[in-house]
């Protein structure tokens, strides 16, 4: 529980600092650059060779690692000497990462893992039938 509650804290304090000028075309093109081209190659790059059913890899590459990991770059960066106007466009462009992560992932797990579920339970069925004589 207190996990969730430090999220919503989270999400909240994300939702407070993003400003109307914050959805710029390039925060927005950066976030669908990241979501639909450089996770999904990165994580296909990084699981070469591993033996998964496609349906994993498919949301593996959609939802890729979770966490806050971006808000602490984007911090360290920003207090370790970047200018002005670059550090304000890296924290816009960040949030509003962080925000469409939020939106479009929290829209989009409960349908696409309903439909991993009951993939795998079809799975589980025909793969426990008995082999034919």
């Amino acid at each position: 529980q207190l996990e969730r509650l430090c999220e919503v804290i989270l999400i909240l304090l994300v939702g407070c600092t993003l400003f109307t000028d914050s959805w710029s075309w390039a925060a927005v093109g950066t976030a669908l650059f990241l979501f639909f081209v450089a996770r999904p190659i990165s994580v296909l790059i990084a699981l070469w060779g591993v033996r998964l059913p496609h349906r994993i890899r498919g949301l593996t590459c959609w939802f890729g690692v979770r966490g806050i990991g971006s808000l602490y770059y984007m911090s360290f960066a920003v207090h370790h000497g970047l200018e002005q106007d670059i550090a304000l466009d890296l924290i816009h462009i960040t949030l509003v990462v962080v925000t469409l992560s939020i939106l479009l992932h929290g829209i989009s797990i409960k349908p696409l893992m309903g439909k991993f579920g009951k993939a795998r339970c079809r799975n589980t069925h025909q793969t426990s039938l008995p082999a034919a004589p």
